[in-house]
């Protein structure tokens, strides 16, 4: 992007306390910043783009996307869930595969004016894998959150490899830790929740339907699962 871009005459929904919400209105952007909104600012050598007839607003967040999985979007209902984690761990579905699924994901929320996406990473908690899924996020220029495979962070290794991952990631993703919890209580919350906070890593939980009676919440709190990370 140029060091200076100029939103030209475009609906402009700041969605602040401090700044109005205008009709029509120019936003200039400045060195990645908001550097000033308001109705005839001067181009000041930005480059300008025409946003008449369009909305003009902070992007979206979307906090739970699985991208590795954009490629069978379109499988329908016939196939579960099962299926199509054993597809994205086939030997065929390989690191370049992983890219090109992560990006596409990733496209797709932009153009759906999502700009800062948590995405679920599917499939094995495989290095290769892992820093495709990375290279794709940072290609596509978003701000994001990659969730470590939950079904990986219980083999021997994972901290080590999560550990370079992180130092790895680019400076616009963060990586999170990925905790698991079956319908009946089970997958190993405990421990990779616990080595989330070894790593300082956020923890973000993936749980199933509970079983009937369950109280799901209320066990994970009650384990010490859900901390302020």
């Amino acid at each position: 992007m140029a060091a200076k871009v100029l939103l030209r005459g475009g609906c402009v929904l700041t969605l602040g306390a401090k700044t109005p919400n205008f009709k029509e209105a120019d936003l200039l952007i400045q060195d990645d910043r908001v550097a000033e909104v308001g109705p005839g600012i001067r181009s000041r050598d930005a480059e300008v783009v025409d946003a008449a007839d369009t909305i003009v607003m902070p992007g979206f967040v979307d906090t739970h996307r699985h991208t590795r999985a954009s490629l069978f979007r379109n499988l329908g209902d016939g196939v579960g869930a099962s299926s199509r984690h054993d597809l994205l761990a086939a030997d065929a579905f390989g690191p370049d595969d992983v890219y090109a699924a992560t990006l596409a994901g990733l496209l797709g929320a932009v153009e759906a004016g999502i700009t800062t996406v948590v995405d679920w990473a599917d499939g094995p908690l495989d290095a290769a894998a892992v820093e495709a899924a990375l290279q794709a996020h940072a290609d596509a220029g978003l701000r994001t959150v990659f969730v470590a495979p939950k079904e990986g962070t219980a083999h021997t290794g994972a901290r080590q490899l999560l550990e370079r991952l992180a130092a790895t990631a680019g400076p616009s993703t963060d990586l999170a830790v990925g905790v698991g919890v079956r319908r009946d209580g089970s997958g190993g919350a405990a421990d990779a929740a616990a080595m989330a906070r070894e790593l300082n890593r956020r923890i973000h939980v993936h749980a199933e339907a509970p079983e009937s009676g369950r109280r799901m919440v209320s066990e994970l709190a009650g384990r010490a699962l859900l901390g302020d990370d």
